[in-house]
Order: C-alpha cells, then sequence, then structure tokens
C-alpha cells in the first residue's frame, strides 16, 4: 500500500469558494445526492463520479494543480503527472503550510 502524505496550504475565503466551485464542477449528482464509486485503493478513500476523463495528460494530480490555480493560487498545472511534481510546485512557490501526519 502507498505511503499517503497530507499537506496544509493557506487559503483566503475567495479562494476557497472558487475551489469549492471547481470541485463542484466536476462532480455527477443523482437526486443531490454524490455517487459514490467503489475503491480499494486506499482505506479511508472515497472517489465519486465526475464529468472529467482520466489519462495520461490529465490524472488526479493534474486536476488538482490546475483547480488550486483556479483557485486564484500561482501555480501551473503544465507538465504535473505525479503527487510530487504537485508538492514541488507548492513548495516552489511557498504555498505549503506543513505536512499533516
Amino acid at each position: 500500500m502507498p505511503t499517503v502524505r497530507l499537506f496544509s496550504i493557506r487559503l483566503r475565503r475567495h479562494e476557497f469558494a472558487r475551489l469549492v466551485d471547481y470541485v463542484a464542477r466536476y462532480i455527477n449528482f443523482r437526486n443531490e445526492k454524490l455517487q459514490p464509486l467503489p475503491c480499494n485503493f486506499w482505506p479511508h478513500t472515497w472517489f465519486f463520479r465526475s464529468s472529467a476523463t482520466y489519462d495520461l495528460f490529465h490524472t488526479c494530480n493534474r486536476w488538482t494543480i490546475q483547480g488550486l490555480h483556479y483557485a486564484g493560487l500561482h501555480v501551473s498545472g503544465s507538465g504535473v503527472f505525479t503527487a510530487g511534481q504537485v508538492v514541488s510546485r507548492l513548495q516552489e512557490h511557498h504555498l505549503l503550510l506543513g505536512e499533516t501526519r
């Protein structure tokens, strides 16, 4: 099982609102409820039906960094494929508050 690392970032209220808007654009609701998908990757992890596509160039990591950019953070999703690259981009711009254990 892969190691899970969690990081904290600081978002202003309007940045958080834009990030929520970004996530909501991709989630498919049925009768105003989320549609969870079965997932056996990591314990306590949930995945939901989405309108987004997933392939080599559209990964969850790239989607994450694009969402943070949409929220107003000055980061680019260009060339991001791995979680480590997301962390590196956030570190480059001094946007990480720290790692949560």
